[in-house]
């Protein structure tokens, strides 16, 4: 996969079977661990809730689960027909690299798990993830770690401190840090015919920052 295009339809092909691979064989946690500390942090009983990059959905179900009022927005079609399949709210088919089709200070927590490994511009995304976000609202983002593989997967990775400097600090304020295991390649290429893709290891790191409200 060289382009966005290419991910895009990549992703698309294998959405109805994206959800099963990752959680058995990828053993991807980001969708489980990351959810579950927004809870703890937030600690109310209702939230607006939205989901950048949400795939099938897979990274909001502690937040549907909650009763959570939740948003998404996928630049893959397929994805978003099973994310149809769950109770968002409201779906948007296009990049989050993108203008985001979501008024200002509306939601109180934002997601983006999965996904700045193929980012191009983080501190665009993270200024429009402030606009989005109401004041003292909550941001997690999950964070690739160095790996020797990452121009053969054609991905970006950072250390923490890298990343951080992509967040306006007079903006945000950093809540927390856990590092995890990411993901492992070579398992979602066998559902496209790739059998022979080669396996490396990425890790995680996330963050979880609050909007500052002045």
């Amino acid at each position: 996969m060289t382009s966005n295009q290419d991910r895009r339809d990549f992703y698309s092909r294998i959405a109805a079977h994206y959800d099963e691979i990752v959680v058995n064989d990828v053993r991807y946690e980001a969708h489980v661990l990351v959810p579950q500390r927004l809870l703890e942090l937030y600690a109310k009983p209702h939230a607006r809730v939205l989901d950048l990059a949400c795939g099938t959905g897979l990274g909001s179900m502690r937040f549907f689960e909650a009763g959570f009022d939740v948003v998404g927005i996928d630049y893959s079609s397929g994805m978003i027909d099973v994310a149809r399949t769950r109770p968002y709210s409201q779906l948007y088919c296009q990049s989050i690299e993108d203008e985001l089709p979501v008024p200002d200070d509306s939601f109180d927590i934002v997601t983006a798990l999965g996904v700045t490994e193929f980012i191009l511009d983080p501190a665009g995304l993270f200024k429009r993830i402030w606009r989005t976000l109401q004041p003292n609202g909550l941001c997690a983002v999950t964070i690739p770690k160095p790996t020797d593989a990452a121009a053969e997967l054609g991905i970006k990775t950072y250390t923490v401190d890298e990343f951080l400097k992509f967040f306006d600090l007079d903006d945000y304020k950093l809540l927390d840090q856990i590092e995890f295991y990411g993901w492992e390649s070579g398992h979602l290429g066998k559902l496209d015919g790739r059998e022979n893709d080669p396996h490396h290891r990425v890790d995680y790191a996330a963050s979880f920052l609050q909007k500052k409200s002045g």
